[in-house]
C-alpha cells in the first residue's frame, strides 16, 4: 500500500492497472479517526486541449468539482466534442486522519497522481468504467497536490472523480476540499498556429493562470521571419494586453494580408514581454505563426516526419495540413502499418478518409497504443498518405510518409520515485552532493543556499540554518534569472588535506542598482568557504572570491532602467563594450570588449551551469543574454569568441584565468575572454556534463542547449566546439537569424567555421518547450538504464532516458527513448548521487519546490 503522512512518501504498492482485490475494500479497513477538517476550497484548475495528447491549450478554468457527463457534447468554448483531453490539477486537503481509496469513472481514459505517486493508470480508449486506487493514508488539513488527466477519443464523454474512507462515505469530492494552483503566471498561449492566407485574422491567446488578483501589463513581440510585415500580416496597434484584478484572458488579433501571389508558406515569431505590474511570467513565452498560401493548388501533408507517443498514453494524435487553396473541399486517405511494431500487439491498426471542409486547414486522426507490462525497446509505426482529392501531393514540400514511435513505458519499473527531502525549500533550481554522499547542498533561486543531512532512513533532513544568503547581490527579478548553479570541490570536506569550497552561478545585481528588477542585469561565478561548527555548516564570512564577472559592473552594462525583450532593444547598444560601437549591419563590433564581464541583455539566458572536469578544471556555461522571444541583433557576439556570452567556459578553480591549452589562447594572455573559452555556440546551456570517455587530456561536454522556435537540442562536442547558435538551430539555418549580416559568410565559411549538429533534437508543436540535460553523466547503474543519460523538459513535465547507437557513446547518436516519467512538471536539475540513485529538482511544487528520487530496486 502507499502511505503518505504529512509531506513524506513511502512506496510499496504500485497501481500498475487501478484494479482492486476483494481486500482492498473499504470495509475491511480500519483507522483510528480525528475530527473532520472541512476547508474552504475554491476547486481543481481545468485546463483543456482541443487534442487527445494534450496539445492545443484552448481553455483554462476552474472547476469546482470534477463531476462531469458532456455525453457528445463540447466540454468547452473552442474544444470540439471528439478527441479532447483535460488535465485537473491543484491540491487535495483531506477530511479525517485516515487512509482513502479514489475513484475515477471515465469515458475514455484516465490517470491519477496523488502527492506526485501514479494512483490510477487506466489511460486507454474504454466506455464508462470506474476504477479504484489502492488506500492512500492522508493526514487531516494538509494539502496533497493532485493531478487529474483524461482524454475523450469518440462518442460520449464522462469524468468524475470521488473518494471514500472509513468515515466518509462515498462521495464525488467536494469544492471545499479542492484548491486550484494559486502561483500566478501569464502564459503566451498560442504558441504554435497555422492561418490560411485567406483566413482573415490570427487570434493570439494570452493567458492567466493561477491566482487572479494581481495586476499586469504584456507586450506581444512581433518580428518577421519569412513573413513580411505590411505584405503578409499587419502589426495591431496597441500589441499590449492589460491584466486587471480577476482577468483570465486578452486576446490580440493580427491581419493576415490575401494576396494574389503563389508564394511558400511564410512565417512570423510572437513574443510575450512584461512590461508592469506583479504578474511573473510562466515558461510558455513565445511561439511560431505559419502563413499558409492559397494561391497554389491545394496540397496535403503531414505536419510532422517524427512523431513520440508513451506506450501508456492511450492515443497518439496526427496532425496533417492542408496548404494552397483551401476554398473547397478536398480529402485525403491516411493509414498505419508496421515498422518494429506490430499490429495487434502494439497498437491497432487503422486506416479511414480525412475530410477537409472549405476554409479548412489543419486535421487530426487517432491510432490507438497499447500499453503491456513487457520492457522492450522504443517500437514504430509507418504512416502514410494517399488518394488525394481536390489536391495534389507537392514533390519536395510534401510529407506523405512519417515514423510515430511508441516509447516504451515499462523500464520505469526498474525504478522507485520517492520523496527525498524533508524541510521547507522555496524555488530550488540544484542540487551538489559532498563525495560521501553525507550531505546535500541546495541553491534557490532568490540566492540561499540550503544544508541537509542524510538521516538512518536514507532522507535528507534540512538544518535549521542557512549556509549562506547571498539574495542582496543576486537578481532573481526575472523567471529564469537568479542563482542558477552551484559546485562543490572534488575534495570537499572538512577534514586534514580536504578543501571546503562551494561555487555558486548567479546573475549579478550591482549594489547601486534597484533591486530585483527585470532591467539588464550581468553575471558572476563566485567562490565561498564551508566551515562545520557544532554540527551545523555554514559560509565562512567574507570568503568570498569572485572568479568570473569581477569587472559585471553597473558602469559597464547598457540600459540598466530599460524593459529589456522589447523590439526597440535590439536596437541598443549590447552591453559590456570596452571600446568602439556594435555595427548592426555586420553584426559585429568595431571596438573592444570588456574583460571579465558576462552580459544580460535579456530577462533569460543568463549564466547557467558550473562543474568540476575530469582534469581538476572549472566548466561554467553562459547563455546568449539576448531576447528569447526575437530574432535579437546583438545575439552574434556568441560567436565572437572574445566576448563570454553564449558560451561554455574552462577556468582555474583558484585564479578564475583561462587554461593554457583552451583553443582560442593567444599570446599566453589567459586573464582575456578568449582565453577562458572552450565552446561556443550556445543560446541557452542551461545544464551539461561530461561525456564517459572524457580524460584529463580530452574533455567532451554533452550540453542541453534550450531551443528557439525549431529545436531543444542536446549536443556534444570538445574543444573548440561550435554548435552554430545564432545561425543554426536543431538541423538547419534559424529562421530569421540567417538573413543577419554575417549569417552567409557563416554559411560560407572555409575558415573553420563548421557548427556541430545536435545529437539528439526535438520540438513538440503547441506546447512549451524547455530542455534541461541532466549533470550528472550517464546512468551506471544496472537494468536497461544503465549507460543512459537522463534529460528533463520542465515545459512539458517529461523525464526521458536516451540509449545510444553504441553504448555508452553519445556522438553515435541517439537510439531510443525511454519514458521515465510524465506529468513532473519543472524539474530543472537532474543528477546521480553517490548511492546510484537518480535526483530530481522541482523548481514548483508542495511548499514552493521539492527533491525526489528515482532509487534502483
Amino acid at each position: 500500500m502507499a502511505a503518505i503522512v504529512g509531506d513524506q512518501a513511502y512506496v510499496g504498492f504500485t497501481a500498475a492497472t487501478g484494479a482492486l482485490s476483494s481486500r482492498q475494500t473499504i470495509s475491511n479497513w480500519k483507522f483510528e479517526t480525528t475530527n473532520q477538517s472541512v476547508g474552504n476550497g475554491d476547486g481543481l484548475r481545468g485546463e483543456y486541449f482541443d487534442n487527445a495528447d494534450f496539445t492545443n491549450l484552448k481553455a483554462v478554468r476552474t472547476d469546482r468539482t470534477v463531476n462531469f457527463d458532456w455525453q457528445a457534447g463540447a466540454p468547452a468554448l473552442g474544444v470540439g466534442p471528439e478527441s479532447f483531453s483535460v488535465r485537473w490539477s491543484g491540491q487535495i486537503q483531506p477530511l479525517y486522519n485516515e487512509a482513502y481509496q479514489f475513484f475515477t469513472s471515465s469515458d475514455d481514459g484516465v490517470r491519477l497522481y496523488i502527492n506526485g505517486e501514479l494512483a490510477i493508470n487506466q489511460f486507454v480508449p474504454q466506455g464508462v468504467t470506474e476504477h479504484g486506487s489502492a488506500p492512500i493514508t492522508l493526514e487531516s488539513g494538509k494539502k496533497y497536490d493532485i493531478v487529474l488527466e483524461y482524454f475523450d477519443g469518440f462518442g460520449n464523454a464522462v469524468s468524475q472523480l470521488s473518494w471514500a474512507s472509513a468515515s466518509q462515505a462515498k462521495q464525488i469530492i467536494p469544492q471545499s476540499q479542492l484548491y486550484a494552483n494559486s502561483r500566478p503566471e501569464v502564459i503566451l498561449a498560442t504558441n504554435g498556429l497555422s492561418i490560411a492566407e485567406n483566413g482573415g485574422s490570427a487570434v493570439i491567446e494570452v493567458r492567466r493562470n493561477g491566482d487572479t488578483s494581481g495586476t499586469g501589463t504584456f507586450e506581444i513581440v512581433i518580428t518577421g521571419v519569412s513573413a513580411t510585415a505590411g505584405s503578409d500580416y499587419i502589426v495591431p496597434n496597441p500589441t499590449r494586453v492589460t491584466f486587471a484584478p480577476g482577468d483570465v484572458l486578452k486576446t490580440i488579433e493580427i491581419p493576415i494580408v490575401d494576396n494574389a501571389l503563389s508564394e511558400n508558406t511564410e512565417s512570423f515569431s510572437i513574443g510575450i514581454q512584461a512590461i508592469d505590474g506583479n504578474i511573473p511570467l510562466g515558461i510558455s513565452r513565445t511561439g511560431l505563426i505559419t502563413i499558409i498560401d492559397d494561391d497554389a493548388p491545394a496540397s496535403f501533408t503531414f505536419k510532422q516526419a517524427n512523431y513520440q507517443v508513451n506506450e501508456n498514453s492511450g492515443l497518439a494524435t496526427i496532425t496533417v495540413d492542408r496548404t494552397g487553396n483551401t476554398l473547397g473541399p478536398s480529402s485525403v486517405t491516411y493509414s498505419t502499418s508496421n515498422g518494429t511494431a506490430i499490429a495487434g500487439a502494439d497498437y491497432t491498426t487503422v486506416t479511414g478518409i480525412i475530410n477537409f471542409a472549405p476554409g479548412e486547414i489543419t486535421k487530426t486522426f487517432t491510432v490507438a497504443i497499447t500499453d503491456d507490462a513487457i520492457s522492450e525497446a522504443n517500437e514504430t509505426i509507418n504512416l502514410t498518405l494517399s488518394n488525394p482529392i481536390g489536391g495534389v501531393f507537392t514533390p519536395g514540400n510534401s510529407l506523405t510518409t512519417a515514423i510515430l514511435s511508441i516509447a516504451d513505458n515499462d523500464v520505469s519499473n526498474s525504478f522507485v520515485r520517492e520523496k527525498a527531502h524533508n524541510g521547507n525549500l522555496t524555488k530550488p533550481v540544484a542540487i551538489e552532493f559532498t563525495p560521501t554522499g553525507d550531505y546535500i547542498f541546495i541553491a534557490e533561486q532568490a540566492g540561499t543556499v540550503k544544508v541537509s543531512k542524510r538521516n538512518a532512513a536514507g532522507l535528507y533532513d534540512q538544518q535549521a540554518q542557512d549556509f549562506i544568503d547571498i539574495t542582496g547581490i543576486v537578481n532573481s527579478g526575472a523567471n529564469d534569472r537568479g542563482l542558477l548553479g552551484i559546485e562543490l570541490h572534488p575534495n570537499f570536506g572538512f577534514g586534514p588535506g580536504q578543501t571546503p569550497y562551494i561555487y555558486l552561478s548567479y546573475t549579478y545585481d550591482p549594489p547601486e542598482l534597484a533591486k530585483d528588477t527585470s532591467n539588464n542585469r550581468p553575471a558572476r561565478l563566485s567562490r565561498f568557504t564551508a566551515q562545520l561548527v557544532n554540527g551545523v555548516i555554514t559560509a565562512v564570512p567574507n570568503s568570498e572570491l569572485i572568479l568570473l564577472g569581477k569587472n559585471s559592473l553597473a558602469q559597464y552594462t547598457q540600459d540598466i532602467d530599460s524593459t529589456p525583450d522589447t523590439p526597440i532593444t535590439q536596437n541598443r547598444q549590447p552591453s559590456g563594450i570596452a571600446t568602439g560601437t556594435w555595427n548592426f549591419n555586420t553584426n559585429q563590433l568595431d571596438g573592444t570588449w570588456v574583460q571579465d564581464y558576462i552580459s544580460g541583455d535579456s530577462q533569460s539566458h543568463s549564466i547557467g551551469d558550473v562543474q568540476f572536469g575530469p582534469d581538476g578544471n572549472l566548466y561554467v556555461t553562459v547563455g546568449d543574454g539576448t531576447s528569447y522571444n526575437y530574432a535579437d541583433r546583438r545575439a552574434p557576439r556568441v560567436q565572437d569568441v572574445n566576448n563570454l556570452s553564449g558560451k561554455l567556459l574552462r577556468i582555474n578553480p583558484e585564479t578564475g584565468e583561462g587554461i593554457a591549452d583552451n583553443p582560442f589562447v593567444e599570446g599566453g594572455d589567459l586573464t582575456s575572454n578568449r582565453s577562458k573559452v572552450y565552446q561556443l555556440g550556445f543560446r541557452n546551456p542551461f545544464r551539461f556534463t561530461f561525456t564517459p570517455d572524457s580524460t584529463a587530456t580530452d574533455i567532451k561536454t554533452i550540453v542541453g542547449d534550450v531551443g528557439w522556435f525549431s529545436a531543444e537540442e542536446l549536443n556534444t562536442g570538445g574543444k573548440g566546439g561550435n554548435f552554430g547558435w545564432p545561425y543554426f538551430e536543431g538541423n538547419g539555418n534559424t529562421v530569421a537569424y540567417n538573413g543577419f549580416g554575417g549569417a552567409n559568410a557563416f554559411y560560407n565559411s572555409t575558415a573553420g567555421q563548421t557548427a556541430f549538429k545536435p545529437i539528439y533534437s526535438y520540438r513538440v508543436p503547441n506546447t512549451g518547450n524547455a530542455i534541461v540535460a541532466g549533470s550528472g553523466g550517464l546512468y551506471q547503474g544496472g537494468g536497461l538504464y544503465k549507460d543512459t543519460f537522463f534529460i528533463a523538459d520542465a515545459s512539458r513535465g517529461v523525464v526521458n532516458a536516451l540509449s545510444f547507437n553504441t553504448t555508452a557513446d553519445p556522438s553515435s547518436g541517439v537510439k531510443d527513448v525511454l519514458s521515465v516519467a510524465t506529468n513532473l512538471f519543472g524539474v530543472v536539475n537532474l543528477t546521480t548521487a553517490p548511492d546510484g540513485s537518480l535526483y530530481y529538482v522541482q523548481i514548483a511544487g508542495p511548499a514552493g519546490g521539492q527533491i525526489g528520487r528515482w532509487r534502483p530496486v
